[in-house]
């Protein structure tokens, strides 16, 4: 039920680096003490650099080696002390360096295993500096999309409490900083070899926690790291205090925003979401912005295309990257007959001309769609058949939100309800 927060913070971790390609398994180099020595790994096909190099640090204070590993699943410690000698760290590095793969990191190995590149660095690295933080500052966000849930939205714990779709409910009273309260320590005393800083939430352009963190990096001399947000890009400004001038005070800005899809269909998707407010802020903001990411599940597939058209027309990029949590938002999920249905509707688009970036679109949405079949799924102990959990889920948020599934997406209509 994580979908949305993973997938926006891909365009940080899977999008952008080639996985390795080599098949041959070796022994490590040999390490002197603790120190790791820069070196190339052409030949760990299963290795990735950021147990050693980075550092994801949750609202909470929980602490995992990257923002595809969260601590609610994979939990490795909680502290930044704690984290630096905790023992599941040891025993992730110490399977990285025999080439194995650790079941923590089962989310990179499902994506890849799908076709998706993951950033896992088959280059020159040098382990001994910590080169990049996420940072999660707190879940205060506006937004209850469909892919998300409590931890990672208070306007999502906020609804729950009326229709307990989540068991647990989740109460966030410390952000980041109070609950680490050595973080700008840690800041401070690796300016020089740290990169870069993404950070999300929540929705972090709507929290007085960044103006505070943005501020001290400007008062601490530290605007040559530069900062990534994931953001729905609902507001840029907070209290009235304009985003723009501060960003412009860094080196670099990026801003990543998340739009799964095109007009009625994200709207429905990620409630809360206002079309019109996104294109005016888009533009706004344009500088900054690097790509768009689309999440790729069965809300966002029939609009995919006008978001594609979108994209071309305004000169922005995108990311697609699959939504593999909640297993029943997958479009992997969907019958063959649906999955038949939507490869001819690309192609009747393709064939008019209306096809933008045709081979992308192939490779990260079609392809993907097709290359796997999931009906069913497992937690803990309980089965699920995936499109029965869909209308269950979409059948209570519809009710509680005063919206239709099927009046937003009709070409699911026969077929939703057959379920």
């Amino acid at each position: 039920m994580r979908s949305t927060i993973l997938a926006i913070l891909l365009v940080f971790s899977l999008a952008s680096c080639a996985q390795t390609k080599s098949t041959n398994s070796r022994s490590f180099p040999n390490y002197e003490a603790l120190g790791e020595p820069t070196f190339r790994l052409p030949f760990l096909k299963n290795f990735c650099h950021r147990p050693w190099t980075e550092m994801h640090i949750e609202e909470n204070g929980n602490i995992t080696p990257c923002c595809v590993m969260p601590s609610n699943i994979h939990f490795v410690a909680n502290g930044i002390k704690n984290y630096q000698n905790s023992s599941t760290l040891k025993e992730i590095k110490q399977y990285f360096k025999q080439d194995k793969q650790h079941p923590h990191c089962q989310f990179c190995w499902d994506a890849e295993r799908n076709g998706v590149r993951t950033q896992r660095n088959s280059t020159f690295v040098d382990l001994t500096k910590l080169k990049k933080i996420h940072l999660r500052f707190n879940n205060i966000c506006n937004f209850k999309c469909r892919m998300c849930n409590p931890k990672f939205s208070s306007s999502w714990a906020e609804e729950n409490k009326k229709h307990k779709y989540f068991v647990h409910d989740y109460k966030l009273e410390k952000d980041i900083f109070e609950s680490t309260d050595d973080l700008y320590e840690l800041i401070l005393e690796n300016q020089h070899s740290i990169e870069q800083i993404n950070i999300s939430g929540g929705e972090p352009l709507i929290s007085k926690v960044n103006y505070r963190f943005l501020n001290f990096l400007i008062d601490n001399n530290l605007t040559h790291i530069t900062l990534a947000y994931s953001t729905n890009l609902s507001k840029i400004d907070y209290e009235g205090v304009d985003l723009i001038p501060l960003f412009q005070k860094f080196k670099k800005v990026i801003l990543s925003v998340s739009v799964d899809g095109y007009g009625k269909d994200v709207e429905y998707s990620r409630h809360g979401f206002k079309w019109d407010t996104f294109v005016k802020n888009l533009e706004k903001v344009r500088p900054f912005v690097t790509n768009l990411v689309c999440v790729v599940n069965i809300y966002s597939i029939y609009s995919i295309p006008k978001l594609q058209s979108f994209a071309e027309k305004n000169k922005f990029s995108i990311s697609y990257q699959p939504c593999l949590y909640p297993k029943f938002l997958s479009t992997q999920s969907l019958p063959r007959k649906e999955k038949l249905q939507i490869l001819k509707f690309y192609d009747s688009l393709k064939q008019a001309g209306h096809l933008h970036n045709y081979t992308a679109i192939k490779r990260n949405v079609l392809s993907y769609m097709m290359n796997e079949q999931i009906d069913s799924y497992v937690i803990g102990e309980t089965l699920y058949n995936c499109n029965a959990e869909f209308k269950n889920f979409n059948t209570l948020l519809d009710k509680t939100r005063e919206e239709s599934f099927t009046d937003t997406f009709p070409q699911f209509k026969n077929w939703y309800e057959e379920i």
